[in-house]
């Protein structure tokens, strides 16, 4: 944290404007001040808002020029008797309040207002943070949802293994066959990356008919969902070119397995 925000932090300033602040305090704030050209405008936002609580409160403001004052607090006292002048220049504008009284009334009324100005921040700050995390939350319990319904329909499916052929010997896709959901879901365990211009499909063998069941994404490192077809007796994958969804090319099945 730097200097200026430790003061501003600390109170200090708002307590020199008050006249709450003896000898020392008074010549060290004035230091700041004549240091910091941030202070003075903060410090000058403190008497503006101090008098806008007043004249809300219908509270007379004092009769010494604001001038007179800011005059006083601009420059460090070199000598401890510009200090006290210093000092008793800052009494006057406080004891222009009317009363002590009153300058304890617009304390407390200033310090209110800057406590719900901080508090308003505070609660606009939580109220993103709850929106955020309430809206990661329902993200996470939609995922756990889909995780869930995987996992139940993974369980109560028929776990099909395709192995590889001639042409990838080491290739083995699972497949998770439902007859009761009537959906079927691929995980694509070890297959070559396909050429550019080729992609990976699924056959379905049904009555001794190859029925195209559609392509899947062999880099994909989750299941994902494909087409079922009812009756399938075994599950062939093959590598065709692209759009290329009618006829099965034999000559390049990589992987089958019976259902």
């Amino acid at each position: 944290m730097s200097e200026k925000d430790r003061i501003i932090k600390s109170g200090l300033i708002e307590q020199y404007v008050l006249g709450l602040l003896d000898e020392n305090e008074i010549a060290e704030v004035e230091g700041y001040l004549k240091r910091y050209p941030e202070l003075r405008k903060h410090k000058e936002a403190i008497e503006e808002t101090m008098e806008a609580i007043l004249v809300n409160n219908g509270i007379p403001l004092p009769e010494t020029p604001k001038s007179e004052y800011a005059n006083s607090t601009h420059n460090v006292p070199k000598k401890s008797d510009d200090t006290l002048q210093s000092q008793k220049s800052s009494s006057r504008w406080v004891l222009g309040l009317s009363s002590g009284l009153v300058l304890l009334s617009a304390a407390i009324a200033f310090l209110s207002y800057q406590g719900r100005r901080d508090t308003e921040k505070k609660l606009v700050s939580l109220e993103a943070q709850y929106e955020a995390l309430e809206t990661s939350c329902r993200k996470l319990q939609v995922y756990n949802e889909r995780e869930e319904r995987e996992r139940h329909f993974l369980k109560n499916s028929q776990r099909v293994v395709l192995k590889g052929t001639v042409l990838a010997p080491d290739a083995i896709v699972l497949v998770y066959w439902n007859n009761h959901e009537k959906a079927a879901y691929l995980d694509a365990l070890n297959l070559p990356v396909a050429p550019d211009n080729k992609e990976y499909q699924l056959w379905a063998d049904v009555d001794g008919e190859m029925i195209n069941i559609g392509t899947f994404d062999e880099t994909k490192k989750e299941v994902q969902l494909v087409n079922y077809i009812p009756h399938a007796e075994t599950l062939n994958i093959t590598l065709e070119p692209k759009g290329n969804n009618r006829i099965p090319t034999v000559s390049q099945l990589y992987v089958n397995g019976k259902v």
